[in-house]
């Protein structure tokens, strides 16, 4: 049996509609908020995506309890804040890449995922995908690693000459 995973879409750049719409297309989840900075944008998003609660602050949603998960779609410059508070909130995290924008913020995102146990995904999958099947392979695997308690991150993979060594590609192992 599985927990239904609660993500909130957290920025609203590129194609993050289709990230919502793909979240809800699985029994197992379901896009519950939206967050951007730009209140109007994130209230087009959560019209869009259907059943979403908008956010004002993003700490204070992180805070909700009924949330399991966050898709982080902002701009570049904030993916490790954003991904450092909710990791240190106790959420599973998903990041549109880039990962961050120094070696230091990607060590310290490491450090936080190991010491507080949440998932964490980033759509950095093999060049022989193309754009679209990179998301859904990655948003798929996020989806189901938050609901079964047994699956976990997959292999590492370089980024940049810079060894992350927790990023996960396509197959999702279980422990």
């Amino acid at each position: 049996m599985y927990k239904k995973v609660k993500v909130a879409i957290c920025g609203c750049e590129g194609h993050v509609e289709k990230f919502g719409k793909l979240i809800n297309s699985y029994e197992e989840s379901e896009t519950i908020a939206v967050w951007d900075s730009d209140l109007n944008e994130a209230q087009r998003v959560a019209d869009e995506i259907g059943n979403c609660r908008v956010w004002e602050d993003y700490d204070a949603l992180l805070n909700e309890p009924e949330l399991d998960g966050v898709v982080i779609v902002s701009p570049a410059i904030m993916h490790a804040d954003m991904a450092l508070k909710a990791i240190r909130a106790g959420k599973h995290v998903f990041v549109e890449k880039p990962l961050c924008i120094s070696a230091e913020d990607a060590y310290e995102v490491r450090k936080a995922v190991l010491e507080n146990g949440v998932k964490f995904f980033m759509t950095d999958l093999p060049a022989l995908l193309p754009p679209k099947e990179k998301v859904v392979a990655a948003l798929t695997a996020f989806c189901a690693a938050c609901c079964f308690p047994g699956l976990s991150r997959a292999r590492n993979r370089a980024m940049n000459g810079f060894f992350i060594g927790f990023i996960p590609l396509l197959v999702v192992e279980i422990m």
